[in-house]
């Protein structure tokens, strides 16, 4: 028998900390009781070994708070096996530039008909 769950709690509070290296269902689980807050990352499931997702959560019954003195940078675009920069803003960066042109296009036909226009200087800076 090949044991792949190793958990380490403190059964008083339940404070857990739990790793599974089974093959394609590897994940790790940081808990606390307090607020029900934990971190599940990898293949999530729920106490009786069900799959409930992929990727990763955040949870607390209690307030969170995300801070970064100098910036969050928080996106759905993919970067296939975790390759690349953290902060590759390219992708974005790419959608922001159509949004503006969009824009500029849009302002034009409004110019054109002499209906309201928007301040696309502003929006730039």
């Amino acid at each position: 028998m090949i044991i792949t769950r190793a958990t380490f709690c403190v059964p008083r509070a339940n404070n857990k900390l739990r790793l599974e290296d089974k093959r394609q269902e590897e994940h790790i689980k940081l808990a606390t009781e307090f607020g029900k807050s934990q971190l599940n990352i990898g293949h999530l499931v729920d106490s009786q070994r069900e799959q409930r997702g992929t990727g990763f959560e955040l949870r607390t019954d209690e307030f969170g708070a995300v801070r970064a003195a100098r910036g969050v940078y928080l996106t759905a675009d993919a970067q296939a096996k975790g390759q690349g920069q953290a902060l590759e803003m390219s992708p974005a960066i790419s959608q922001i530039t159509q949004a503006n042109s969009e824009m500029q296009a849009l302002n034009g036909a409004a110019e054109q008909a002499k209906a309201l226009t928007c301040d696309i200087q502003t929006q730039n800076n």
